[in-house]
Order: C-alpha cells, then sequence, then structure tokens
C-alpha cells in the first residue's frame, strides 16, 4: 500500500471534501490562538505538580511525562503557553485524524465534515487549551478506530483487535480512553462495518 493509498484509503478526493478538510483545519488552528492568555486553573496547575512529585503512583503517568518534557523542551518554565501545548497540538491532530479514521466506512465527504465538526466543538477546543489529557485521549482512540476500522473492512480480526489495543493505550493519558476501546469494541462486535 503506497502512501497515497495510506492517506487516503482508496477513492481519490474530491474538491468538496478537500475544501472541508482545508476548512477544518484553518478553523483548527484556532487551538492556538491566546493559549497563554488565561492563567491556570487548579486541575492545570495540579498536572504540574503531579508531573514532578507523583510519578509512578498514578495509571496515566505517560500524559504527566509528555507535559513535563513539552516545558522542559520550551526553556522549562511552566508558563501556560508550555503547559497547553502538547494538548493543543493533539487537539488539532485530531482534525486530521478524524478524516482519516472514518473516512474508509463514511466517505470523504462525511469524514471530512466530521473532521470539521471537531474542529469547530467548543468542547474539543477548550480542552486544547487546558494542560490536561483529554486530547491526548481522543488523539489516540482516533488512531485506534481507524486501524479498528480498516482491519475489519479488510477481514483482518487481528488488525481490527489491534486498533482496540491502540485505542485502549488512552489510558495511559486518561482512564476514559478504557471507555474508547470498550465502546470501539463493542462497535465491531454489534454493528460491524
Amino acid at each position: 500500500m503506497g502512501p497515497r493509498n495510506l492517506l487516503w484509503n482508496g477513492a481519490r478526493p474530491d474538491a468538496l471534501e478537500l475544501v472541508l478538510l482545508a476548512l477544518a483545519l484553518v478553523v483548527g488552528l484556532l487551538r492556538f490562538v491566546r493559549l497563554g492568555r488565561w492563567s491556570l486553573w487548579f486541575d492545570e496547575v495540579l498536572t504540574w505538580g503531579d508531573a514532578h512529585g507523583s510519578l509512578g503512583g498514578l495509571t496515566n503517568d505517560v500524559g504527566y511525562v509528555l507535559v513535563r518534557w513539552t516545558v522542559e523542551a520550551l526553556g522549562g518554565e511552566p508558563t501556560e503557553t508550555a503547559l497547553r501545548l502538547l494538548p493543543a497540538l493533539a487537539g488539532f491532530a485530531a482534525i486530521p485524524l478524524t478524516h482519516w479514521a472514518f473516512r474508509p466506512l463514511a466517505g470523504g465527504r462525511r469524514a471530512a465534515l466530521a473532521a470539521l465538526v471537531v474542529a469547530v466543538s467548543a468542547w474539543q477546543l477548550q480542552w486544547s487549551q487546558t494542560a490536561r489529557f483529554y486530547t491526548l485521549v481522543q488523539a489516540t482512540s482516533l488512531v485506534g478506530a481507524g486501524v479498528t476500522i480498516r482491519g475489519a473492512l479488510a477481514g483482518s480480526w487481528i488488525r481490527a483487535a489491534l486498533g482496540i489495543a491502540v485505542a485502549g493505550a488512552g489510558v495511559l493519558f486518561h482512564l476514559s480512553g478504557a471507555i474508547a476501546a470498550a465502546a470501539i469494541g463493542g462497535a465491531l462486535l454489534f454493528a460491524p462495518p
């Protein structure tokens, strides 16, 4: 499977699909606007504290470690922008991941429209601008969903199961990753593509 096939999964995109996807990506840039303007709220402060003091005792250490590494890569000062950059990047990545994940099942235009819905989602925008890990779980779940869908459509239950496991890896960021994996697995069992 060549790079073009991996991205578009078969049919070439038409103009409307590309316009919707481009619009979604442009709107998605809102995640980076005024990222450091608002002061940290209590949970965000705890993110920074837990990134230094509680590791090893949490079930989702990976998110804390990644936020700490991001802050260190940006100079080490835990500014609002530095703490929120990784969730903003994951929130932005969720937009093309939505398109990629659902295109084989829903078609290009619907998948691009779904990406646009994610881009304008107030919930997704809020969590993209918060030093918490919900957008990391969402991005992981979308990769898992995309792999699961492609595996199921190809009749490869091993690939489908791998996709569910990838979605389940979202628990490394937040326990809600387990719910996403269970939902993807349940959808595969009760409403296969």
